[in-house]
């Protein structure tokens, strides 16, 4: 299939939706193993030139009864990491925190470092129940890693450090050290043994 640079990623997956005769919004497109991102266009990704192969993922789709069976509390969400996906059975009144215990036993992801996203809402709040965010069968779950330093509860440690040098005819010459921290904002100096 040709496609043009201009072309956004949703107009290439509602093409192949068509010529499929597959809904687009059960389509994923893979170059080197990284999700190719709906609002995105094709001229966005620089690893894609003429003749880059693009995978094609298939979701499986059903039409859903208008009603949920109360009854019926096991459901079925897909976890999308930048690379990867999977599925993962959860019950409708889990936490946002147990949903988490399960992604950290199946990937070895640091709970911490998780960032979980349903329909561009972030899951902000452990506590509360899946249900309560809409999250229903085979909903999509986006997990974003945050970077080690940034962690809320590791506050990251700024310092520079540099050597001062004089001119000879003030202190002849000396090397003055100076550190600056900016989590306290305090510089300290100290006079290095002076030349003699």
């Amino acid at each position: 299939m040709e496609i043009s640079e201009q072309e956004s990623v949703l107009e290439v997956k509602k093409r192949l939706g068509q010529f499929l005769q597959i809904p687009a919004s059960s389509l994923t497109l893979f170059v080197s193993c990284w999700e190719l991102i709906d609002g995105l266009d094709i001229e966005d990704y620089p690893i894609i030139s003429h003749g880059t192969r693009i995978d094609l993922t298939v979701t499986p789709f059903f039409t859903a009864p208008s009603f949920i069976n109360p009854a019926v509390r096991k459901i079925h969400v897909t976890v999308k990491f930048p690379s990867k996906q999977f599925t993962v059975e959860v019950d409708r009144t889990e936490t946002v925190s147990s949903l988490k215990d399960k992604i950290h036993i199946v990937e070895n992801t640091p709970i911490k470092r998780m960032q979980l996203y349903y329909s561009g809402i972030e899951l902000a709040d452990d506590y509360r129940n899946l249900n309560e965010y809409g999250i229903s069968e085979f909903s999509e779950i986006v997990v974003f890693l945050k970077s080690i330093n940034r962690a809320k509860d590791v506050a990251p440690v700024r310092k520079l450090c540099f050597l001062v040098q004089t001119s000879s005819s003030l202190f002849n010459g000396a090397r003055i050290p100076v550190e600056i921290r900016r989590r306290s904002l305090e510089a300290t100096i100290q006079l290095a043994a002076l030349p003699s």
